[in-house]
């Protein structure tokens, strides 16, 4: 009697590719699946300030947005296990008025020095220029942790930029 192939064979040759071709698949896409997803919680991009957004802005960065003001954008990143804060904020009166009502640290009036870390990141706009900037403040902000008050940034900076009869405001804060 002559036997018939079985069509029920587990084990195939279309069965074995089928299952390579699936594996490598997904070898491959979990990886970039994961890289991009923990790139995306890396750096974070607000453009639209809510009542959350205004509450990261208060309590990362010391800094009371009032109605007057207009914030345009608010970068997070948290990549590299350094974490890093920029801040672009319009419509603001008087920088000192500013930096005595809306901000909760410490700060002082410094030059901006083209040698400074933080000096091509204050640039308002991509492509700007820092020196262009009216008054650079150097600052400090402290957390509470635990009862114990911890500076949160390394290097805090502010620059005010003149723009018609109102400033512009970039400030960054950075822990190295």
């Amino acid at each position: 009697m002559e036997q018939m192939p079985s069509k029920n064979r587990l084990i195939s040759g279309k069965g074995i590719v089928i299952a390579v071709v699936i594996f490598f698949t997904l070898m491959i896409c979990v990886p970039v699946f994961i890289m991009r997803w923990t790139m995306s919680q890396a750096v974070r991009e607000y453009t639209v300030f809510g009542k959350r957004e205004t509450e990261v802005v208060k309590s990362d960065m010391g800094i009371t947005l009032s109605n007057q003001m207009t914030a345009r954008k608010l970068t997070v990143s948290h990549a590299g296990g350094d974490f890093s804060f920029h801040i672009w904020i319009e419509d603001i009166e008087d920088p000192e008025k500013f930096m005595e009502e809306s901000f909760d640290g410490t700060y002082k009036e410094t030059e901006l020095n083209s040698n400074d870390l933080q000096y091509e990141v204050l640039a308002y706009d991509d492509g700007g220029d820092p020196s262009a900037a009216d008054k650079v403040y150097d600052c400090e902000y402290y957390i509470n942790v635990d009862g114990e008050d911890i500076k949160h940034f390394d290097i805090y900076r502010f620059a005010f930029y003149k723009s018609g009869d109102t400033y512009k405001l970039k400030a960054v804060g950075s822990k190295i």
